[in-house]
């Protein structure tokens, strides 16, 4: 088994680490390890649409890493309709974060989705949010912006 990334591997993993991996860190971009401990906030979004007329409640806790970055997030629903997607969500917003995406990208990019069942006024704010996605990416942002100084 080859121990460099310069040697071509048929192997599906090196030293532990996937192909997949290895070709990510030839291009310079790899994954952070997670650290031992980490602090973080959670958020309670209350009383937005879901999309089946209905309202719901759900909590976004952010994760810093020693530097005070964002580098998790989970996302914690009760709605048996929204929990598969919401969780996938955070998922691909950890993995964004660990592989240093810069956090205004990940901001702009989720928060031009849009949807006509879950776009919503934030309760007492006056800001609107174009989807659920769009409240979590707003969250992201408030945080990063109160946890950078």
């Amino acid at each position: 088994m080859a121990t460099t990334t310069e040697n071509y591997i048929e192997e599906e993993t090196v030293n532990g680490i996937s192909l997949e991996d290895v070709d990510l860190f030839n291009k310079g971009m790899f994954r952070r390890e997670r650290p031992e401990r980490l602090d973080g906030h959670s958020y309670k979004i209350e009383n937005v649409p879901n999309g089946q007329n209905d309202n719901i409640s759900f909590y976004v806790t952010i994760n810093n890493d020693e530097n005070n970055q964002p580098f998790e997030l989970f996302i914690d629903c009760r709605d048996i309709l929204l929990y598969e997607f919401l969780t996938a969500i955070g998922r691909q917003i950890s993995l964004m974060l660990q592989f240093d995406i810069p956090v205004m990208y990940i901001v702009d990019e989720l928060r031009d989705i849009h949807s006509g069942n879950t776009g919503h006024y934030i309760p007492g704010t006056g800001i609107y949010c174009n989807s659920l996605v769009a409240h979590i990416a707003h969250k992201l942002e408030e945080h990063y912006i109160n946890n950078s100084k």
